[in-house]
């Protein structure tokens, strides 16, 4: 009797842990190597996502393919997605599912890299050498290296400025680009809920802010241009999708102009000191952050 009771107690207390789990983790979390499009023209925009659960949650790449679709239905597109739970970008690099997806399944127009969250704050130094590890192997695929800036906790918001610069230092290193969905985020926050219930997942409409930022910087086109089936589609309101789209397209503009001035001013300093500019562009490239159209 003594152990019956016991072990409903068990399965009472494991039960109330998977309710709790369930109900902080995000609507939607497709791990792994994801195919969300797979069209192999010579015209189809080819973009790798590489990052973790604020990538793979709500199935972010999925949303972005479907803004570039519903501003041109006929778009080849070609999208993939390496996103592990907790992963850092120092793990994908020795991780042999993210080498292949990067390395066998392109090519590929665009490498997006989303870092675990708090490294900007705690491991700035370690997540730059990681950024510049792969910077190398996408380069060498003839692709183009993308940084997905992310957010801040919910209860931590000073912190969003501090996380923004990192982004933008490693971005003027690698003449990158950047998705600046944390640029967005603050503004966007006073709109309506970006958070899961966890307060540092995203939640669908947080993850549509994302995603429009991707757009944004992938694309080079104004989300606010957008058709509204998309956020019809994720039940985000209308009016709160107009305002994550107004929040996004101001904050790419201020993060494209962050990272040009601080590329100008690092080369006036080092031109002023007498030292080479050790980052320049590649060529054919021009410094800061760039747009590409297709």
């Amino acid at each position: 009797m003594k152990q019956k009771a016991q072990t409903c107690l068990f399965l009472s207390v494991c039960a109330a842990l998977t309710s709790l789990v369930l109900s902080v983790l995000p609507v939607r979390c497709d791990t792994g190597v994801q195919v969300y499009d797979d069209e192999r023209a010579a015209d189809a925009l080819k973009v790798l996502f590489i990052g973790n659960s604020y990538t793979f949650a709500n199935d972010m790449p999925k949303i972005f393919a479907s803004l570039v679709r519903s501003a041109n239905s006929n778009k080849s597109l070609k999208v993939y997605m390496a996103a592990f739970p907790s992963y850092t970008l120092d793990e994908h690099i020795q991780d042999h599912r993210t080498v292949q997806a990067l390395e066998r399944e392109g090519p590929w127009d665009f490498v997006v890299l989303q870092e675990r969250s708090y490294y900007p704050l705690t491991q700035a130094a370690q997540m730059e050498t990681a950024c510049l590890e792969l910077d190398r192997k996408i380069r060498a695929v003839g692709a183009r290296t993308v940084l997905l800036e992310t957010w801040a906790d919910e209860n931590a918001p000073q912190a969003q400025e501090a996380i923004n610069g990192v982004y933008r230092k490693i971005a003027r290193r690698l003449n990158a680009t950047v998705i600046a969905a944390g640029e967005a985020w603050p503004a966007a926050t006073k709109a309506g809920r970006l958070y899961s219930e966890d307060g540092h997942h995203p939640s669908v409409a947080g993850s549509f802010l994302v995603a429009c930022a991707a757009y944004k910087a992938l694309v080079g086109k104004d989300p606010r241009n957008l058709p509204t089936e998309t956020e019809s589609s994720l039940a985000v309101p209308l009016g709160f999708a107009r305002q994550i789209k107004q929040c996004v397209s101001t904050a790419t503009e201020a993060s494209a102009a962050n990272v040009r001035g601080g590329a100008a001013g690092a080369n006036a300093d080092r031109h002023n000191s007498g030292g080479s500019a050790r980052n320049s562009a590649a060529p054919g490239q021009s410094k800061g952050v760039q747009t590409f159209r297709w």
